[in-house]
């Protein structure tokens, strides 16, 4: 590498951290609440920091949403209405998610310029929405900082020759597989190396169908009353950030598990 050029992009993501859900030990086998979710998204942004310290980066890629809040309405539902067990009051969910973002953004920001892009999930559309105008107005003089006004649930971030699509994942079952090219049809064009990448499954998967690789990335949530009484209690609780160079595509997958 030519260490005077930085020609490589690191994407962060947090996925479904789902802040403000409440899980007692004795009920599902693990404690849960907003300071362990706190906890568990410093933890992973250290390390990540840590890692990215060594490196010449040209830009780093947040990735926000993707149910990192559990609830959406006044009442402590998912957007849909679905009801959740929660440990905090709608006001209080916010104010400390986007302070969370709102640190890591500020950490990352001191080793490269930082685009942030919003995946909204199917637990908290609205309050991801809400998010985005909150950091949208929060760095709008900041020059290292850019927030995406794109609004729409699926994006797509065109790397050199990498094209990298974010979408929940909960909506577009198999047609997610044709999506890319007929959404991005120039762009498609210009790149080699292609990849979604999807949360809500809580599990890791990757599958490649038509010319692209479907990610679907691994979850940081505690497990909860519903989900134990379901038997979804399995799934390896990490984060994935992804090193990606400009012309030979995705170079490194970094994992970072959480402290047992």
């Amino acid at each position: 590498d030519n260490e005077e050029t930085p020609r490589r992009m690191l994407e962060v993501s947090t996925f479904e951290l789902h802040l403000g859900k409440l899980a007692w030990k004795p009920e599902t086998g693990e404690n849960y609440d907003y300071k362990i979710a706190r906890q568990r998204f410093h933890h992973v942004n250290a390390d990540i920091y840590e890692r990215a310290k060594q490196r010449q980066l040209e830009k780093i890629l947040y990735v926000v949403g993707n149910d990192f809040f559990n609830f959406d309405n006044i009442a402590p539902t998912t957007t849909a209405g679905t009801p959740q067990d929660s440990d905090l009051r709608w006001i209080k969910l916010f104010n400390v998610g986007t302070q969370m973002f709102i640190e890591a953004i500020d950490m990352y920001a001191t080793l490269a310029p930082v685009e942030v892009i919003v995946i909204p999930g199917n637990h908290d559309r609205m309050t991801d929405f809400y998010a985005q105008a909150q950091l949208m107005a929060w760095y709008r003089n900041t020059e290292n900082v850019t927030v995406s006004d794109d609004y729409r649930t699926r994006k797509y971030i065109e790397y050199g020759k990498n094209l990298i699509g974010f979408t929940h994942g909960d909506k577009e079952g198999k047609r997610i597989y044709h999506l890319m090219p007929d959404e991005m049809p120039t762009a498609w064009g210009r790149t080699k190396h292609r990849e979604f990448h999807v949360g809500h499954w809580h599990s890791e998967k990757t599958v490649e169908p038509n010319g692209v690789i479907v990610r679907t990335l691994a979850s940081l949530t505690g497990t909860d009353a519903w989900h134990f009484e379901k038997g979804f209690v399995s799934a390896t609780k990490k984060a994935q950030s992804f090193l990606w160079d400009r012309e030979d595509g995705l170079q490194e997958i970094w994992h970072t598990n959480l402290p047992q």
